[in-house]
């Protein structure tokens, strides 16, 4: 049970898929059911911070690999049967969600410790799902990025924060080829998301911790000093922050004097509205010290959709929410705002610009 995993033994690794799939689909059903992942992840990890990784994931998969074999013992081996005990099993998956720490043994180095270094489920299912939904979205607001980056180029020292798998590189090649960059940091808490991501980076042309433009990933906020960076960069990452006005007080807190936060961000119905009067104004907006969601009643069935639909969006993309009101947070946080466009949607309308900060 404590045998070390071994990459290079097909039965290892083909065990391990089965063992984790089971453990996707416990947790997955766990997380519908209302269980509190969060809080069951710090009590379990007090109390397993040692546990064998190995050990983890056998006792996690365990029931959906039982449950798959006993329905196709009894119904023979067909589709029904095994998605059936597949079902089955994945209530001995909760129980499993409940009882060890939140990792996956193929995906941490040898010897670090759950609390340290770990993938949870939701990590580990927006990490897969985004590998098929990153590509087509990044095609569909293309020209929205295009736009964005040629009307204020990145130089100096730039954090972005939630990356993902590094969408926004081939964006910023020009400002990393003329070492305009002098250093990039990503900030991506999801770690399933890391090897992608530094594979990204370095075939853009970026050093890991060598010379300019270098790069580096941390899936920290706690090493991000204050006013240390030039320029920030924000893409479709605000619907998934705990708290949207800290968020933004952070952003503002690590950018220097006279710093510029690039933004592309979908947002709750009604502030597309607000953004495009900005647009057109071509004008820069002073902060509002009492930002109002500015969303006409004739339109209010937009942000009754997204608040609707949010609850379970969430689960499925990866906590993101449908109906934030980013505008208005960044309205409220930093000097000025800068609108450059809007990709209007009834259900996910994104606003693109800028927000300074005061010299």
């Amino acid at each position: 049970m404590d045998k070390e995993f071994d990459p290079s033994n097909k039965g290892h690794l083909l065990a391990t898929h089965v063992l984790h799939r089971g453990w996707d689909a416990g947790s997955i059903l766990g997380a519908a059911l209302g269980l509190d992942r969060r809080a069951i992840e710090e009590r379990v990890l007090k109390l397993h911070h040692n546990a064998s990784q190995n050990r983890v994931d056998l006792y996690s998969g365990a029931g959906a690999g039982l449950g798959t074999t006993a329905a196709a013992a009894a119904a023979g081996p067909s589709l029904w049967s095994v998605l059936g005990g597949a079902a089955a099993g994945s209530a001995v998956g909760i129980v499993a969600h409940m009882a060890v720490p939140v990792a996956h043994a193929a995906e941490l180095p040898p010897g670090s410790a759950p609390a340290e270094t770990r993938v949870t489920w939701s990590d580990a299912w927006f990490h897969a799902v985004w590998k098929f939904m990153g590509p087509r979205t990044d095609k569909y607001f293309g020209e929205c990025k295009a736009k964005l980056f040629a009307s204020t180029p990145l130089k100096g020292t730039v954090l972005e924060i939630g990356p993902g798998h590094g969408s926004t590189l081939p964006y910023v090649d020009k400002a990393i080829k003329d070492k305009s960059i002098s250093e990039y940091v990503f900030f991506e808490p999801n770690q399933a998301m890391h090897n992608k991501l530094r594979e990204c980076a370095q075939m853009a042309g970026l050093t890991e911790g060598g010379t300019a433009p270098s790069y580096k990933i941390t899936s920290s906020a706690a090493g991000l000093p204050a006013g240390a960076f030039d320029m920030i960069v924000s893409s479709l990452v605000m619907c998934s922050v705990d708290d949207v006005a800290e968020s933004a007080a952070d952003l503002y807190r690590w950018l220097k004097p006279g710093g510029t936060l690039l933004f592309m961000e979908h947002m709750a119905h009604g502030q597309q509205i607000k953004a495009k009067r900005l647009c057109d104004k071509s004008e820069s907006k002073q902060a509002d010290p009492n930002p109002t969601t500015d969303t006409p009643p004739a339109r209010s069935w937009g942000l009754w959709v997204q608040q609707t639909l949010t609850p379970g969006w969430k689960v499925v993309g990866g906590g993101c929410h449908l109906d934030r009101h980013t505008l208005d947070s960044l309205e409220a946080t930093f000097d000025s705002v800068t609108v450059l466009g809007v990709k209007d949607s009834p259900l996910a309308p994104v606003i693109y610009g800028t927000a300074h900060k005061k010299g």
